[in-house]
């Protein structure tokens, strides 16, 4: 009896219908649940149906014969935690772990090339029913670095996260839904904080005029402070454990100028024969913020970062340019600093309406 011959893998079945079409049927990967998904394409002649499932093979990665031995998500995620490590803080690589913990608690410890689009689109759908907009946007962008290292070492063909369809909401950055307070509310806020601490007025003063992260406050030694110059170099950060961690982005290590005010205030601290010029705890410092928050009043949902934001604002309202504030805030592109305060400077595009009024 003649055998059929056998298609070669991953061509998927081929039908003549009834009409004089060809369709062709193809498994492009698993779903979530771990069964098979196909895919039917439906064209003229048998030519532009192979065509089609040659595409589909290539979207999906059917047949890579590039591809390395089969590697396990447990073992791709522990790579790729490693090779962070190196350049990530220890609060982002708790984040990037919290991701990928999920992850492996939703997939299990299956083979990452089964893993398709089809099983990410699932996957994030989930997550938008109990997270917030902007923490899935995060978690995507996370989990796509993840794939995208497992393609760079070939373990997988295509980045599924890239491939998927993902309908997350954008939502806008927090700082441009703040109010946050004016001149004469913030020296209130300073008279309040030294009625506490010296201590206290001058980190709260210090940070309003540099734009400082918390972890870089905490971190400023002696050191690194240059009266002779008036700058100070920021090239180190606190955790939350106390301990000196290299900063967020390479564009956080800068040096810039501060002013004869700040620097008097620094001096006048009885803190030089410490390594640090403001040596406290992550618990301590959080103690007096929340101290000081209790008696400010300031606008509602108001945190100390948002001093960081207070400080940009300010510049770019004096006119100071958007390129030196970003600088200032260590920032990796000025992109991020122009989407950020752009709402906080209504005044520049009323004035932007007028500039040509005279012209004509």
């Amino acid at each position: 009896m003649k055998t059929q011959k056998r298609r070669p893998k991953g061509e998927g079945s081929i039908i003549k219908l009834p009409n004089g079409n060809y369709k062709a049927t193809i498994t492009i990967g698993k779903g979530i649940d771990g069964r098979q998904k196909r895919k039917s394409i439906t064209r003229k002649t048998r030519t532009e149906v192979l065509e089609a499932i040659t595409k589909l093979r290539v979207e999906y990665g059917i047949g890579n014969t590039d591809i390395q031995p089969d590697k396990r998500l447990k073992e791709v995620i522990q790579e790729f935690m490693s090779f962070k490590e190196q350049e990530i803080t220890e609060t982002s690589y708790m984040n990037y772990r919290s991701h990928m913990t999920d992850l492996l608690n939703v997939f299990g410890d299956i083979y990452i090339k089964d893993i398709s689009p089809d099983m990410m689109e699932q996957y994030f759908r989930k997550v938008l029913k109990t997270q917030k907009a902007s923490s899935v946007l995060r978690k995507k962008t996370i989990v796509s670095m993840m794939f995208k290292y497992a393609v760079k070492k070939r373990y997988m063909s295509i980045n599924p996260v890239k491939e998927a369809v993902i309908p997350i909401k954008k939502t806008p950055p927090k700082a441009s839904l703040l109010t946050l307070p004016t001149p004469e509310e913030f020296k209130r806020l300073l008279i309040e904080a030294d009625k506490i601490s010296h201590l206290l007025f001058v980190m709260i003063y210090f940070d309003s005029v540099t734009g400082l992260r918390k972890g870089e406050l905490l971190g400023l030694k002696w050191s690194m402070v240059d009266a002779d110059t008036k700058t100070i170099t920021i090239n180190n950060q606190k955790d939350r454990f106390g301990a000196d961690v290299p900063l967020k982005t390479q564009a956080s290590y800068r040096t810039i100028h501060v002013s004869d005010k700040a620097l008097a205030y620094l001096s006048g601290l009885d803190t030089h024969g410490n390594e640090y010029v403001f040596p406290l705890s992550r618990y301590e410092f959080d103690k007096a913020i929340k101290k000081l928050w209790k008696v400010a009043k300031l606008p509602k949902g108001f945190t100390f970062h948002d001093i960081r934001h207070y400080h940009a604002t300010q510049l770019l309202r004096h006119g100071v340019n958007a390129k030196v504030v970003s600088r200032r805030l260590g920032h990796t592109s000025i992109v991020t600093t122009l989407n950020i305060y752009f709402n906080y400077l209504p005044s520049m595009d009323e004035e932007a309406s007028k500039v040509l009024d005279d012209d004509f």
